[in-house]
C-alpha cells in the first residue's frame, strides 16, 4: 500500500511539474508576444495565455529531449539543474523585460 501511495505522490509531482512549466513558459511567451511581435507586426492574431500554454505544450512535444553529453549520472549536479529548468522562464522574463524597457 505504501509503494501505491508513493507511486501516485512521484505522478502526481510530475504532473503539477509539467503543469508549471507549460503556465509558466505560456506566460512568458505570451508577454514576449505582446512585447516584440505585436507591435512590430500589427495585422498578426492575437493570443491568449491559453492558446500559449497550449503552443508551450505542443513545441515541448517536439523537441528532442535528452542529453547529448554522456556524463554519468553520479558527476551531474541535479540540483542546479532542476533549479535552472524551474527558474529558466522567469529568467527569461527579466532579461526581455530589460530589453523592452531600453529599447522599446
Amino acid at each position: 500500500m505504501t509503494e501505491l501511495i508513493t507511486l501516485f505522490g512521484v505522478l502526481g509531482l510530475i504532473a503539477l511539474l509539467i503543469v508549471y512549466s507549460a503556465f509558466s513558459w505560456g506566460f512568458v511567451t505570451y508577454k514576449l508576444y505582446g512585447w516584440f511581435v505585436l507591435p512590430t507586426f500589427t495585422e498578426f492574431p492575437h493570443f491568449t495565455v491559453l492558446q500559449f500554454v497550449g503552443f508551450a505544450l505542443f513545441i515541448n512535444a517536439l523537441i528532442r529531449h535528452g542529453n547529448s553529453t554522456s556524463i554519468k549520472d553520479e558527476y551531474k549536479d541535479k540540483k542546479n539543474e532542476y533549479l535552472g529548468a524551474f527558474l529558466s522562464p522567469w529568467l527569461t522574463l527579466v532579461f526581455s523585460w530589460f530589453i523592452y524597457a531600453l529599447f522599446f
